[in-house]
């Protein structure tokens, strides 16, 4: 039996997020619902980080813990959760640089 599940609106956005301190992870954002993601290893558009990134998530046990390292620019695409299952939040993600003031340039679809 095919499911018909209502049409979602997406809009493509972009978060530009640099870490002060390599000493002190920080959330990717906020609120912002994330359906599709893709993060570049760059500090801003078209300016690749000095040192290696780390993409951060919860375990099961609610540990923050290392879940990618991104050289300067590296190209990752976190797997979009399945259409029912809806979306995740920026604050989901965290990011931890080896060098102060690098970060993450994130494209992905915001649900409307």
């Amino acid at each position: 039996m095919t499911q018909n599940w209502p049409a979602r609106r997406y809009k493509p956005r972009v978060i530009v997020k640099t870490v002060a301190a390599s000493g002190t992870p920080e959330a990717l954002g906020t609120t912002q619902r994330l359906a599709g993601l893709t993060f570049f290893g760059a500090k801003a558009v078209g300016t690749n980080n000095t040192g290696n990134v780390t993409l951060q998530v919860e375990d099961s046990s609610g540990t923050l813990s290392d879940a990618w390292v991104m050289m300067p620019g590296d190209v990752f695409t976190w797997p979009a959760p399945p259409y029912e299952a809806g979306y995740y939040l920026a604050s989901d993600f965290t990011i931890k640089v080896a060098t102060n003031g690098d970060g993450v340039v994130a494209v992905y679809s915001e649900l409307q």
